[in-house]
């Protein structure tokens, strides 16, 4: 009976562990909507469009409509063209 529950608890710590491990990429690596890297880099969503159609910023688009980006593509757009 106690090595059944033993059990339980390390397949639940287990979970519990890639859990937090899929979050920590998150944290390492988080995601911003628009308006958020708009904020960011004081910028329009007209000058956010043109660096997306002219390949400067990496994104990721949903339905075609609403545009996602990974912090590190922001901070390799600021490197590349401001460093």
């Amino acid at each position: 009976m106690i090595n059944a529950e033993i059990g339980v608890l390390l397949n639940e710590a287990e979970d519990t562990k890639q859990l937090l491990k899929t979050n920590q990429r998150c944290l390492e690596d988080p995601i911003m909507e628009i308006e958020g890297v708009m904020t960011l880099l004081k910028v329009s969503r007209g000058s956010l469009k043109n660096w997306r159609d002219q390949g400067i910023i990496e994104f990721s688009p949903i339905n075609g409509k609403f545009f996602y980006y990974r912090v590190s593509a922001i901070n390799k757009m600021l490197a590349k063209h401001l460093g």
